[in-house]
């Protein structure tokens, strides 16, 4: 047996490290060595069962929609004129990259997407002001209590 969820954060690691740009990709990490970047890493994120999900109704093991919001960071050094179209660029990639692998799409199966929820960026008024750029993907997938 093999968890669902760990398969598609390593799939998202994958596609990260094909994104324009990108030189490493890896997970759970902020730390990256300054001549790997720009880097994405794969952040585990949040999950729940998705909001048609019936609780009452459910058995302890039958299948359950779930939706992850896992978090892709781009991290890049750059100065500061370069930084913005670099974080960009790489966000742009990441998009189209996550939301048409075909691989992904078959790991999730008909019951599966993903959606793309938005960014967070540490460049904003009393913000960190680092080169890194957080991209949310919501990830809805089924969850089959007796194959984890």
């Amino acid at each position: 047996m093999s968890d669902l969820r760990e398969q598609i954060l390593v799939r998202l690691a994958a596609i990260a490290l094909t994104a324009d740009g990108v030189q490493a990709a890896g997970r759970n990490s902020l730390e990256i060595a300054e001549g790997r970047m720009p880097a994405v890493m794969v952040l585990e994120g949040d999950e729940e069962p998705s909001p048609t999900t019936n609780e009452v109704r459910q058995r302890p093991t039958h299948p359950i929609v779930m939706v992850m919001v896992p978090e892709l960071c781009i991290i890049a050094n750059e100065t500061a004129a370069d930084l913005g179209p670099t974080l960009n660029a790489i966000r742009a990639s990441l998009i189209n990259k996550v939301t048409t692998d075909s691989t992904l799409a078959t790991m999730l199966g008909s019951n599966g997407r993903v959606v793309y929820r938005g960014m967070i960026s540490d460049l904003g008024i009393g913000r960190a002001m680092l080169g890194r750029m957080a991209l949310r993907f919501a990830v809805t997938y089924v969850l089959r209590p007796t194959e984890v």
